[in-house]
């Protein structure tokens, strides 16, 4: 039998499960619960954890809390009926804008005996991480001419690459030392690529890179940089190519 809170394949594992067994003085008709639960968390979600109930004569109470966050917790009764179940269970956002944060998940599975309330349950640390989303930059062209506008479209997805709600406090065009110009942008999934136009520098520029920054709306570090140069005093032209930070 599996040792209660092993994980299964390691601790890169998606998936955990928990055995969970009455004490040994009850009676062998005691049932017995396996839990499935996904060992990463997306916070802002609604994750599944699912429950199995073996040698189940009746219904039992699930309680599932998440503990060292904003405190979350979920009850739902397993009937005998249908003694496999998946419980929607909402995960909250983490506070203090951090990219992932321990958590402990804590399954509580109850039944009512001849003898009272009979209760087990098992803890496990379960990671928690804020929705990431992806920013693509695309320009009308990759090489441009002091005093040229620059044309871009911006599109912003999250992870499965569905369409989010996103404001860019600023736009702009940056050489290392200055700021060109700028716009403030709000996507929506109506509207998902927006385009808009920066002026370049009205002087040539001999040496170094032109930055296009979509800054986020907590002015996190920039996801998109578009590096290269502009055609310099000379007369010679550098190349623009497209980076992910």
């Amino acid at each position: 039998m599996m040792g209660k809170g092993q994980i299964l394949g390691g601790p890169s594992a998606f998936l955990f499960l928990l055995l969970l067994q009455w004490d040994i003085s009850a009676p062998s008709t005691m049932p017995y619960h396996l839990v499935l639960a996904p060992f990463v968390l997306q916070a802002e979600t609604s994750e599944k954890i699912c429950v199995h109930v073996t040698q189940l004569n009746k219904s039992v109470t699930v309680n599932i809390t998440l503990e060292n966050l904003a405190e979350t917790r979920t009850s739902h009764v397993v009937s005998k009926t249908h003694p496999f179940q998946c419980i929607p269970f909402q995960v909250p956002r983490l506070s203090n804008s951090p990219e992932a944060s321990e958590a402990t998940l804590t399954v509580e599975v109850a039944v009512e005996v001849d003898i009272g309330l009979l209760v087990a349950h098992e803890r496990q640390q379960v990671l928690v991480r804020n929705p990431e989303s992806l920013v693509f930059v695309q320009t009308d062209k990759p090489i441009y001419k002091p005093g040229q506008e620059v044309r871009f479209r911006i599109m912003s997805v999250d992870e499965d690459f569905r369409p989010l709600n996103e404001t860019f406090p600023l736009v702009y065009i940056q050489q290392p030392v200055d700021i060109l110009g700028g716009h403030r942008l709000e996507l929506n999934p109506r509207n998902l690529a927006r385009q808009d136009s920066s002026i370049l520098l009205p002087r040539p520029c001999s040496h170094g890179g032109v930055y296009l920054f979509p800054n986020l709306s907590d002015f996190a570090e920039s996801l998109q940089e578009i590096l290269g140069s502009l055609p310099g005093s000379d007369g010679e032209g550098g190349s623009v190519r497209l980076r992910t930070t």
